[in-house]
């Protein structure tokens, strides 16, 4: 049976999933937060690995040794999703995107994907938005442990990635405070948790 992991930077964009499938929380690990359900199509695990390519490094790769040392599980039997916000150029406030690609890596694809548009990671945010470009902070790291630890993984079959416009050209990144911020990110995947649960369905649905 297929195991399905989510990975999130942020605690913000962790809470709406965790809440909507009842997770529970699982012992803390160094580098990442980490919370569980087993559902009737397979176990779903989540992922909170901290904002940045540093942050995302170190609890994917704590992740990995774990797994390693207690042999629990083959990875590559894994399906692997970034869910997290991203600023773009056009798209709407708040518009739920899954993206065909991530850097120049093909990824799998929903029948919605937005197959011209990629995320690619930056170190800081910016507001040179590009078109049918989305802009994140984790997503290109993400691809990048995940592949270098399942070397027989197909991205183009078993990596999806999610995004929910945060920022765009006519209204760019504002500064708020960290409380704030945290309310405002989690409100944004709230809005999409429903379409996002329903999307799930479908991803472990094709890997039957």
């Amino acid at each position: 049976m297929n195991k399905l992991m989510i990975v999130t930077a942020l605690m913000a964009e962790a809470v709406p999933i965790i809440d909507a499938y009842k997770m529970r929380k699982e012992p803390k690990k160094p580098g990442y937060h980490h919370y569980s359900v087993s559902t009737p199509a397979g176990p779903i695990e989540l992922l909170v690995c901290g904002l940045g390519t540093q942050q995302m490094r170190e609890g994917l790769e704590g992740f990995f040794r774990i797994q390693t040392t207690l042999k629990l599980e083959d990875t590559q039997e894994i399906i692997w999703i970034n869910i997290g916000v991203a600023g773009a150029l056009s798209h709407s406030l708040g518009e739920l995107l899954w993206v065909g690609a991530i850097g120049e890596t093909e990824i799998a694809r929903l029948p919605q994907t937005a197959e011209q548009i990629r995320v690619i990671s930056l170190d800081t945010p910016s507001i040179d938005y590009k078109v049918n470009t989305l802009f994140d902070m984790e997503a290109e790291t993400f691809l990048d442990v995940v592949m270098q630890y399942s070397t027989h993984l197909k991205p183009q079959r078993r990596v999806f990635c999610a995004k929910v416009v945060s920022d765009n050209q006519q209204a760019p990144l504002v500064e708020m405070s960290v409380k704030s911020r945290k309310k405002w990110l989690s409100a944004l995947l709230q809005k999409n948790i429903a379409s996002l649960r329903n999307d799930i369905n479908n991803i472990i649905k094709t890997m039957d």
